[in-house]
């Protein structure tokens, strides 16, 4: 990267050094001629000497950390050459990071043997592992004639894990604490057993024999339907970017919202179950706070991939099976349309309610006319707070 008014100083007298040997001659015009050539070769050549020499050191706190945590952060620029640098300027990850109270000294001039150190801190934007901290360096020559950027030798890796928000409430289900306290009362409590007389043929296994011996004759049980209890959350893992900018903050985001769930659902003690696609099917239960600290540990290493896609997989009977018998189904997407929200319409049934939370910062208003008593369509914008959306 060249200065342009540097340069048209020198094409100046350049010009200026022809013109005289031109008009005039001597040895006096030829040796500024010359002069005038050797000095882009001599800057050159003095970019590359501290290119060659310059040392940057960076240190982050943890190499695990929270998404829009902060966390420490320093670089230190050193001279150990024998000559003064003109002007270093260190580029910094902007994508998916932040480095802040950025030093706007802009260039940093550093005499042989001195150091300079700048203490901060560091914070994450996306759930991911990538790259953060000093991206490259910008050196500068004395005359300002080049400016020529190098990539960090050592460069600084993360892995960042997403965060989340206790929320008080989750506002897309007004009832949901009753239908908590219903579902824990039908997880602790012991049904009735209704009975008939039987029937030859019925399985004597469906022999109910205290009835029968109050009765004085053979009773069988009646076959009910089971009550509906438990939550189910469903991640779509597709993956529909291929450039990281994109395709993080929605996946972030969507990583956000399940965790918000989870602890939400944790911290009172009822039972929900986590489905998503890794390449198959991929099922947890979580029954209290303590689990949902070591299931926090393992968010960080799911996978989205565009084979995981969940309209590849809305389908299919193992996701049928897990959330077969729940009383309120979350599912998470990436990426909806008329065709998805019908297909997961089909999850649930007059005695379900089923919430999609679609991350996107489009409009879908032309969705909500989807809606039904039992199926609720909340649009999660990646810009705005989880707490917001739930």
């Amino acid at each position: 990267m060249t200065a342009k008014k540097e340069w048209i100083i020198y094409i100046s007298l350049l010009i200026l050094s022809l013109t005289v040997i031109s008009f005039y001659g001597g040895a006096v015009s030829y040796g500024f001629f010359f002069i005038t050539i050797l000095i882009p070769i001599i800057s050159l050549i003095y970019v590359l000497c501290v290119f060659a020499t310059f040392k940057v050191y960076q240190e982050i706190g943890s190499r695990n950390i929270v998404a829009d945590n902060s966390t420490p952060y320093y670089f230190i620029l050193q001279n150990e050459s024998f000559f003064s640098y003109a002007g270093i300027r260190v580029v910094f990850h902007s994508e998916l990071s932040t480095v802040e109270d950025i030093p706007d000294t802009g260039y940093f001039e550093l005499i042989p043997g001195d150091k300079y150190r700048y203490e901060t801190s560091l914070r994450c934007k996306y759930r991911g592992e990538y790259e953060v901290g000093i991206k490259e360096i910008m050196i500068t020559d004395f005359l300002g004639l080049l400016r020529l950027t190098f990539p960090v030798k050592e460069a600084k890796r993360v892995i960042v894990s997403p965060k989340y928000i206790c929320p008080s409430e989750i506002k897309s289900v007004p009832d949901i604490d009753s239908l908590i306290m219903n579902s824990r009362s039908d997880e602790t409590s012991e049904p009735d057993i209704l009975t008939r007389e039987y029937i030859a043929g019925d399985p004597l296994k469906q022999i109910n024999w205290k009835a029968s011996a109050r009765a004085m004759k053979l009773m069988t049980k009646k076959m009910a339907a089971p009550e509906k209890r438990g939550i189910s959350v469903i991640l779509d893992t597709g993956r529909y970017d291929t450039d990281p900018c994109n395709y993080l903050r929605f996946e972030n985001k969507a990583l956000e919202i399940l965790l918000s769930l989870v602890f939400y659902l944790a911290e009172k003690n009822t039972e929900n179950r986590i489905c998503c696609s890794d390449n198959g099917p991929v099922i947890r239960d979580i029954y209290d706070i303590r689990e949902f600290d070591e299931f926090y540990s393992e968010v960080s290493l799911i996978r989205f991939d565009k084979d995981n896609s969940i309209e590849h997989h809305i389908e299919d009977d193992f996701l049928k099976g897990a959330v077969y018998g729940r009383r309120i189904i979350f599912l998470i997407l990436l990426k909806g349309s008329a065709e998805i929200i019908e297909k997961a319409g089909r999850l649930s049934d007059e005695n379900t309610l089923l919430i999609i939370y679609l991350v996107t910062d489009e409009d879908i208003s032309d969705l909500y006319d989807m809606e039904t008593p039992c199926l609720r369509i909340i649009r999660a914008d990646p810009s705005e707070d989880t707490e917001v959306i739930l």
